[in-house]
C-alpha cells in the first residue's frame, strides 16, 4: 500500500520538475505603431515650374481710315490748294460732308471730293473748320500745283508833276516764276490783264493840282494769283 503513495508522489514531484523548468507561455505582445514599421506614404516632390507668362492682351488698335468723311463746323470755301491765293472751287456750309482724300505736308489742309455740280474732282480745305480728325498722320500727303512767285520792282517812266507827258506811261516789272499773265490795279482797281511784263498807261485823267496814282500787277496762272504785288506811285499833273 505504500509503494503505490511513494510512485504517486514521485510522479508528483517530476511534473512540479518539469513544469519549474518550463516557463509558462506569456501572452502574445500587443501590436505597437513600433512593431512594424509601416512605410509613410510621401508626395512626390514636384518641381515648381514658373508659372506660364501670360500672353500680352492685344491692344485694341482704332482703325485707319484713309479716306475719312468730314463735316464742316463753318462755311468753308474749298480751294484748288492749300492757301487763300488759290481759285476757289466750291463753298461749303456747315454740317455738310465730304471725303477726305489726302493732306498737306504739315497737316493744316485736307484735300476732298470737291462733289461740284458738273464733275467730281477734289480741291482743299482747312482742317480747323471741320470736325475733328483722328490718325490724319496716316493720310497720303499732296503737294499741290504751285502759284506763281512775283513778280517784283514795278516802274513807270514817268510821273513828276511839271514835266511835259506827252505819251502814256511805261509800266514794267520783272517776271514772275510759274505765271501766266498779269493782273494790273490802279489805286486798288483792276484796270488790264497783261500778258507780258509792260504795260502803257494812257488813261490818265487831267489834273489842275498833283494827283498821285498807285499802280500794281499781280501774277497768275492757272491755280490761283501770287502772293506777292509789285506796285509804284506816280504823281501826275497837266
Amino acid at each position: 500500500m505504500k509503494k503505490p503513495l511513494i510512485l504517486l508522489a514521485l510522479a508528483a514531484m517530476f511534473v512540479s520538475a518539469c513544469g519549474a523548468q518550463t516557463p509558462a507561455p506569456q501572452p502574445a505582445p500587443l501590436a505597437t505603431a513600433t512593431a512594424r514599421k509601416t512605410a509613410t506614404a510621401v508626395p512626390p516632390t514636384s518641381t515648381v515650374l514658373p508659372s506660364a507668362i501670360p500672353e500680352p492682351t492685344a491692344t485694341a488698335t482704332p482703325a485707319v481710315t484713309l479716306f475719312p468723311t468730314v463735316t464742316f463746323t463753318e462755311k468753308t470755301v474749298c480751294r484748288l490748294g492749300p492757301d487763300a491765293n488759290y481759285y476757289p472751287v466750291v463753298t461749303y456750309l456747315p454740317g455738310q460732308t465730304s471725303q477726305a482724300q489726302a493732306r498737306s505736308e504739315d497737316g493744316e489742309w485736307l484735300v476732298i471730293m470737291s462733289q461740284v455740280p458738273i464733275k467730281s474732282s477734289t480741291c482743299w480745305v482747312p482742317v480747323a473748320s471741320v470736325e475733328e480728325l483722328r490718325n490724319t498722320a496716316e493720310m497720303t500727303v499732296s503737294i499741290a500745283p504751285p502759284l506763281p512767285v512775283g513778280p517784283s520792282r514795278m516802274t513807270a517812266s514817268k510821273g513828276v508833276c511839271g514835266v511835259n507827258r506827252t505819251g502814256p506811261i511805261v509800266l514794267q516789272w520783272f517776271p514772275a516764276v510759274d505765271g501766266t499773265g498779269y493782273y494790273l490795279y490802279r489805286n486798288g482797281k483792276n484796270i488790264a490783264t497783261v500778258f507780258g511784263s509792260q504795260y502803257l498807261e494812257r488813261d490818265t485823267p487831267s489834273s489842275k493840282t498833283p494827283y498821285v496814282y498807285t499802280y500794281g500787277v499781280q501774277a497768275f496762272n492757272s491755280v490761283g494769283l501770287s502772293k506777292v504785288t509789285a506796285s509804284v506811285s506816280v504823281t501826275l499833273c497837266k
